[in-house]
């Protein structure tokens, strides 16, 4: 064969094979922006469902905001708290509790003070030295006692 055909039979099957690589290139990129927007409606979906990224976002957003709102109050209201116990008021939540209830068969006791020269000896209600209005003290940590008809000794200790 001479030179010219082989030439004009290389040409044709190049012009072949380019046909060939552009029909498969074209192929390709469909198949592929097909793929991404597969992979766009995915994210967006994701993204902007009900229970996507962005409303998951705001509702920690809005949930950090209330946290740190309720520590602010929970710092203050220690603060005062803080205060008050500094100053000798009671702490709310805190009060002194409600007082004994004396029942049938129960006397009210009182210890002598440990000034006195009888330490640990007691006072009965009714007794010589009995204050029945300083029976106890819970603010000055002095609880109330009774004695019970058989001898017990019983104590509120708040």
């Amino acid at each position: 064969m001479d030179e010219i055909t082989l030439n004009k039979q290389e040409k044709a099957k190049n012009v072949k094979c380019k046909k060939t690589q552009k029909g498969v290139t074209l192929i390709a990129l469909v198949i592929t922006i097909i793929v991404l927007l597969i992979l766009a409606g995915i994210t967006l979906n994701l993204a902007l469902d009900e229970n996507g990224i962005i409303r998951k976002a705001i509702d920690v957003s809005k949930n950090y905001k209330e946290a740190e709102e309720n520590e602010k109050k929970e710092l203050n209201e220690f603060q005062s708290n803080l205060d008050g116990m500094l100053s000798g008021k009671p702490i709310k939540g805190e009060e002194l509790p409600n007082p004994p209830e004396i029942l049938t068969g129960m006397k009210k006791v009182m210890f002598k003070t440990p000034t006195d020269t009888e330490i640990g000896k007691t006072i009965k209600d009714g007794e010589e030295g009995f204050d029945s209005g300083n029976w106890y003290n819970y603010k000055e940590k002095r609880w109330a006692n009774v004695e019970t008809n058989d001898g017990s000794m019983w104590v509120w200790i708040p």
